[in-house]
């Protein structure tokens, strides 16, 4: 237990002033123990009243607690986690079926912490339970043809006189299949008798169809003496070929089935997807011109045991990698593709444009320096998410705020820059040179008060559209019309 020096002491001390002249109040060492019944009593800040079986509380600085055989948080137990949630079964299984997280608590005279009381995985028994935590309950047990589980769990058939049949323990009347004898009198002889079908009639042979057949397929022997061995025999169809269960006879010929254990199970040369009999080579691989080729590109596994692992297999290439179309996979690595869901969808911890795999955030949206940009200012719409709509928005300096063109975002504000098409671009009712954003209208054409002037008299054209050209327009009155010459009264001269 850890120890606070209180000045406890100088009560004592004031006491025996009464009756005498000084008081001297003694160094105590650091272990000392000092009883408290409040926080109020330890007198600092900080320490707090630590309780105590059956005795008064102890001043106690409290800090995390850990393993370590003493009351660290000062609540009065020694070694306790509180509440922290552990579980050390494989990723998915707590909650599932019987498994169960628990707390962690101190393993005692070790000083590691372990989690105790959990509820792990274990091998699926026929007990009505999800022992093995997959969602499924006696997945493993066949209850309609389970000799030890016929019908219902435990419920155990005579293996040597009964049979299961549908649910039901039923009595197997032929005992001996190779004895030649009719042991139940109906008149049929071993594998003639039905009670002797896939029972054994003789060294690695079984009853099949009535007769007695190749029971054994992966010993190269021709066990019922037909001329034919293993796979080449009928009677192994169906039937394992080699160790294990990665090849089965099918149609007379050994046929490669386990395509990912790197293993040339029927023994044609071939291994694995390099196997014409294989097609599928596991969970999310599938064998396509020879090699297995990766199908699952969001899964962290490396499906196809090539080394690679989701978006670093070339298989994934163009391949959704999360959120249905928001991550593809492009030149090995996740690329974010939805700049608009503000979600990190390739893993990459950056978000939206401030991913540099985002141009565009949307309709007339796009991004720049990892920000979103607006690129169409004339929908009333907020494209960039930013409250500020059009020109309004800084983005849209120097920008078309019109579909037809004549309007440029200025200043935060609509700006008719088209003056000679007789159209109000701007939207603020007023038409070419009445617009105050209007200075020129056109080759020799200026606004002037609002109104058009011809500024140029010596082109022989009506610039400013009041059927007056050159000199003959009253605007021209004084201006250069010819080398050495001036519109004067009309003319130029």
């Amino acid at each position: 237990m850890k120890s606070f020096k209180a000045f406890s002491f100088l009560v004592g001390c004031l006491v025996w002033a009464l009756g005498a002249s000084a008081c001297w109040v003694p160094a105590l060492p650091d272990d000392t123990i000092f009883s408290c019944d409040s926080n109020a009593d330890c007198a600092a800040t900080g320490v707090v009243c630590a309780p105590r079986a059956e005795q008064r509380g102890y001043c106690c600085v409290p800090t995390a607690e850990v393993c370590n055989g003493v009351d660290d948080n000062c609540n009065g137990l020694r070694d306790d986690l509180g509440e922290e949630p552990c579980y050390t079964g494989p990723a998915g299984t707590e909650g599932v079926g019987q498994c169960r997280g628990s707390r962690f608590s101190c393993v005692a005279g070790s000083g590691d912490k372990a989690c105790t009381g959990e509820i792990l995985p274990t091998a699926e028994a026929c007990n009505g339970l999800d022992d093995d935590c997959d969602g499924q309950v006696d997945e493993d047990f066949d209850l309609q043809k389970d000799l030890r589980n016929c019908g219902a769990c435990g419920n155990i058939c005579n293996a040597v006189r009964d049979l299961c049949v549908e649910g039901v323990c039923v009595l197997r009347k032929e005992l001996n299949c190779s004895d030649g004898v009719d042991n139940d009198q109906d008149g049929f002889t071993d594998c003639e008798d039905a009670d002797c079908d896939t029972q054994v009639c003789g060294e690695g042979r079984t009853c099949i169809a009535r007769k007695c057949g190749e029971g054994v397929c992966t010993d190269k022997v021709d066990n019922d003496g037909d001329g034919l061995t293993d796979c080449a025999d009928q009677d192994c169809d169906k039937k394992v070929c080699g160790t294990g269960a990665g090849c089965i006879c099918e149609r007379t010929v050994a046929k490669e089935v386990d395509c990912s254990d790197k293993v040339d199970n029927d023994q044609d040369g071939f291994t694995d997807c390099a196997d014409s009999d294989c097609t599928s080579c596991g969970t999310a691989c599938v064998c396509t011109g020879g090699v297995a080729v990766e199908l699952s590109c969001t899964d962290g596994v490396d499906n196809d045991k090539d080394g690679k692992t989701d978006c670093e297999d070339t298989d994934c290439a163009g391949k959704d990698c999360g959120g249905s179309g928001a991550c593809i996979c492009t030149n090995g690595a996740k690329q974010e593709r939805n700049c608009v869901d503000g979600a990190d969808n390739d893993g990459d911890t950056l978000i939206d444009c401030a991913d540099p795999d985002c141009t565009a955030c949307g309709t007339g949206c796009a991004c720049r320096s990892g920000l979103p940009a607006e690129t169409l200012c004339y929908d009333g719409a907020d494209n960039d998410r930013d409250t500020l709509t059009d020109c309004a928005d800084t983005d849209c300096n120097n920008q078309s705020c019109n579909s037809a063109g004549g309007c440029t975002c200025r200043s935060g504000v609509k700006a008719e820059t088209t003056c000679t098409d007789n159209r109000d671009n701007d939207g603020d009712s007023l038409i070419d040179c009445a617009d105050p954003d209007c200075t020129t209208c056109g080759t020799g054409c200026t606004c002037t008060g609002g109104v058009k002037v011809e500024t140029t008299c010596n082109d022989g054209r009506d610039n400013d559209g009041d059927t007056q050209i050159d000199c003959a327009d009253a605007d021209c009155n004084g201006k250069v019309c010819a080398t050495g010459k001036t519109c004067k009264s009309g003319a130029c001269s």
